[in-house]
């Protein structure tokens, strides 16, 4: 690779030369040390020649994560050596038992090799193993267990050197390495220190071609291609090669999926940019652990308006002054050097951070939902963002113009969700409505907007957002939109229970595996909503009659949890006429089914549990 020449090139020499002596390559953790080793130095190793011998050296690593002794290192090295040993025997009997023992003997601290080799042999390490063949790689020797000590393997290292003459390499962080006496130990043993340093701007496409030279999906092409792109996102990796790898990784599915449905031929590349920037820049952010599933709301919601700022003659940002910047605005001013172009896409956040496939449908309908569709010639949140206070500088007089008429377009057709029609709103009024729209005919288009868009969904705290102070000049207009918009998102939220219930229910009879899996984490859907309202009382019945003696005791748990349990209040009366015509389907069954087994055991106790329910009491 670019740049780590001086390295290859000085291992080279340490092979050619007789030493006694270990070579170190020292680096930031994560910085692709072993990787460097593993895919260059290996190759390297394996076909050097050993000095006067047409033998070559044979190569081994060994982690020295979690390794508490040294004899458990030696058992490591036998471990590794084994299909290496010089014994025909050994060779023709051991190799067999080689996967097996080698599993077992990472699970022990101190292991005798010769207990995992045929009786018939007798095993003198010394005499087997060609130490002046063997070119040992320890890794990780700072995360060691707190059991050994870095003196202790310096002084293991510095036997195997001296007294065998064996090659030896490190990879280590020596930065991490904090023990007092290390410098002097290691000036006796450590004969040549290599600083491995790997900016990711030169090894790019050398690293691309070593893990897609294969690719028959053109990926490596089109990493290549978007190349300036990429590593303006990956500078903030610190040249951190795992986190690099990671985040490319992370983008092959997505390209992969974009190329299926031939997103990539078709659209603009601004908005393959705004794909690629936060695919790279969510992997990076949640490989560091700097944001998490729980982080969904944070990123995709824009700061809350405050409508009390929206007033004619108002050139101030409405967005709320903080002390400190939020998580929100510490990524985007992170990697958006144009916070303009920033879009959240859903399915991409659930795709990195809960570890899931990506849903060719769910990227689909993100896409369409941001970005223009066949026929539109701008992207509607572009638009509305190059509006922000922020960028009017970077637009002309007739540039303002156009794009404040294009986002009443797009917002009449629903491009925008409730609070960016708000916005709409105010960046139409502003500045004296510079444009000198009629107002009332803007009101009309919004809230046809409202109705337009087919991707709203019910926002818990939108009554609350949309409260608008009667000192606002717009108050009456905002105010008729603010109705209209509260009316339609409890119309969604009406809807969103109503399909909950019904795929809850569903799942009872199709799937209770998974339902009980979910009633016993005591799931809010599970727990605050009435989900039998229009539920089926001879389906439900037929789904518990065919359902195991264990998983009715798991329905009369689920039953005490959701309707007798004190911590939770639950109105059951909306349930009630189903409550009570399942009743009536328990006490027909059995009036038609005197049999005596465990079911019937098990049905008759739920009956018992239901008529205890107040919805399901004869009486009532």
């Amino acid at each position: 690779m670019p740049n780590l020449n001086h390295i290859t090139e000085a291992v080279d020499k340490y092979l050619s030369s007789n030493t006694k002596y270990a070579v170190l390559i020292t680096g930031k953790w994560g910085s692709g040390k072993t990787y460097f080793y593993e895919n260059t130095l290996v190759k390297l190793i394996r076909e050097k020649k050993v000095a006067d011998s047409q033998t070559t050296f044979i190569p081994i690593r060994i982690s020295l994560f979690g390794i508490n002794s040294i004899e458990a290192l030696e058992s490591e090295i036998s471990t590794e050596l084994l299909p290496y040993l010089e014994s025909k025997t050994i060779k023709t009997g051991g190799k067999l038992l080689f996967s097996a023992v080698r599993g077992y003997i990472k699970n022990k601290t101190e292991v005798d090799i010769k207990e995992y080799l045929p009786d018939t042999v007798e095993f003198d390490k010394n005499s087997l193993i060609r130490y002046e063949r063997t070119v040992i790689c320890f890794d990780d020797i700072e995360r060691k267990s707190d059991g050994l000590s870095i003196n202790q393997i310096i002084g293991y290292i510095n036997s195997l050197t001296e007294n065998n003459n064996t090659k030896v390499i490190i990879l280590s962080n020596e930065g991490e390495i904090t023990q007092d006496d290390y410098n002097k130990i290691k000036e006796k043993t450590i004969g040549v220190t290599l600083d491995f340093s790997q900016p990711i701007i030169e090894s790019y496409d050398s690293l691309i071609s070593d893990l897609y030279s294969t690719d028959t999906n053109t990926y490596g092409d089109f990493l290549l291609k978007n190349k300036s792109h990429i590593l303006n996102t990956l500078k903030h990796t610190n040249d951190n090669l795992r986190i690099i790898i990671t985040a490319i990784d992370k983008l092959h599915q997505v390209f992969t999926t974009l190329k299926n449905v031939d997103f990539i031929s078709t659209n603009h590349q601004q908005q393959l940019d705004s794909i690629i920037t936060f695919t790279l820049a969510l992997s990076i952010q949640f490989s560091k652990r700097k944001i998490s599933k729980n982080d969904k709301d944070v990123l995709s919601t824009r700061p809350i308006l405050d409508l009390s700022k929206f007033y004619l003659g108002d050139a101030k940002n409405t967005s709320t002054t903080k002390s400190s910047k939020s998580k929100r605005e510490k990524f985007l001013s992170k990697f958006y050097s144009n916070q303009a172009s920033f879009v959240f896409i859903e399915s991409i956040f659930n795709y990195i951070t809960l570890s899931i496939n990506l849903h060719e449908s769910e990227l689909i309908k993100d896409i369409e939902k941001l970005f223009p569709q066949p026929g539109e010639v701008e992207d509607p949140h572009l638009v509305l963002n190059q509006l922000e206070y922020i960028n009017l500088d970077a637009l002309t007089n007739q540039d303002y113009i156009n794009k404040t008429n294009k986002i009443v377009q797009f917002a009449q057709l629903g491009k925008y969700d409730i609070l960016g029609l708000f916005k709409v709103f105010h960046f139409v009024t502003r500045f004296d409505n510079l444009l000198e729209l009629d107002l009332d005919d803007l009101t009309k288009k919004l809230i046809e907007g409202i109705d337009n868009n087919k991707y709203l969904k019910y926002q818990p705290s939108l009554s609350f957002q949309l409260q608008i102070p009667e000192s606002n000049d717009n108050y009456t207009k905002l105010k008729e939109i603010s109705k209209y918009a509260i009316e339609k998102n409890e119309s969604l939220m009406k809807q969103e229970a109503l399909e909950k219930r019904r795929a809850i229910v569903d799942l009872f009879i199709n799937n209770r595996k998974e339902f009980y899996e979910e009633a016993n984490t005591v799931n809010g859907d599970y727990i605050s909503i009435p989900i039998f309202i229009e539920a089926n009382p001879d389906e439900i019945f037929e789904a518990l009659r065919s359902q195991p003696f264990n998983d009715l005791e798991k329905f009369k748990i689920f039953l005490k949890i959701k309707y007798k349990n004190p911590a939770y209040s639950f109105d059951t009366s909306e349930e009630e006429l189903f409550f009570k015509n399942l009743d009536k389907v328990f006490t027909h069954y059995f009036e038609n089914n005197k049999e005596k087994s465990l079911t019937n055991f098990q049905l008759r106790s739920i009956q018992q549990e239901l008529l205890a329910l107040p919805s399901a009491r004869p009486d009532l």
